[in-house]
């Protein structure tokens, strides 16, 4: 699945790591978690486009998925910082993810800078196309 394949990846990169250690969370901050992600940064990741084949000579081998990613911080520098992070280890990245072979990923759009006011959480959202092996 595409979605352990990309928690491996971004887990296993040094950069995202040092700013985000293993606090990378599918969907949502867990509710019992919630009050240290306001401490630390941690970033969320969620499928926003699915796993569309590609058939090549009548076989679908690869699938484009899009999946959005939110870098959560107590400040903006260190949300945005979280998410260059995440988009240096994954902007033109091809071959293994994780276990998932990977022809190409690629950043749609821009960034979306957000503030969740209530737990006063900075949040920089970008999504990326991920073109991957099924």
């Amino acid at each position: 699945m595409i979605q352990e394949a990309l928690y491996a990846h971004l887990a296993a990169d040094a950069s995202v790591a040092a700013l985000a250690g293993t606090r990378i969370y599918p969907l949502a901050i867990p509710q019992h978690v919630y009050n240290e992600a306001s401490k630390l940064p941690c970033l969320v990741y969620q499928r926003v486009g699915g796993d569309q084949p590609i058939d090549t000579c009548g076989a679908p081998d690869y699938a484009g998925t899009s999946v959005r990613i939110d870098a959560y911080a107590r400040n903006y520098g260190d949300a945005a910082a979280l998410a260059d992070a995440v988009r240096a280890a994954l902007v033109n990245h091809t071959g293994l993810m994780g276990s998932v072979h990977v022809s190409r990923v690629n950043l749609e759009g821009n960034a979306l800078d957000l503030l969740d006011v209530e737990p006063g959480l900075y949040r920089v959202s970008r999504t990326y196309s991920i073109w991957h092996a099924i």
